[in-house]
């Protein structure tokens, strides 16, 4: 069994980084979990990441659906809702633990990224 690396877009990078800190966050507020994982549809994700469009959101969402990060749900072509999943959560994991600081210093760096494109 091969295990093949996960390439993002820094679109993507930034918007799996982005929800995994949210994620953290609302652990740290006392969210459980499996509550914490849901972020809703493109409108509510859009008050984490103002920068895209809905369309744009749901164009990296469903990019990071397609490499098993996200699970998303699109009934009549619209983002219902979308969840950070086990494996979206083991590979963040495994990137950062759970260390909000160095997180946030990458999701700075993508940001200041993303803008300059």
């Amino acid at each position: 069994y091969l295990k093949m690396e996960i390439e993002l877009t820094l679109d993507a990078d930034y918007m799996i980084c982005v929800l995994y800190d949210e994620y953290l966050r609302r652990i740290k507020n006392g969210i459980p979990p499996d509550d914490a994982i849901f972020f809703g549809n493109c409108e509510q994700i859009q008050e984490l990441v103002p920068q895209f469009t809905t369309h744009e959101i749901t164009f990296i969402l469903k990019d990071l659906s397609s490499k098993n990060l996200m699970s998303a749900f699109y009934p009549e072509n619209q983002l219902e809702d979308c969840a950070l999943n086990h494996s979206g959560i083991l590979y963040m994991e495994k990137r950062f633990g759970k260390k909000l600081s160095t997180l946030t210093d990458k999701i700075l760096k993508l940001k200041s990224a993303i803008t300059l494109s």
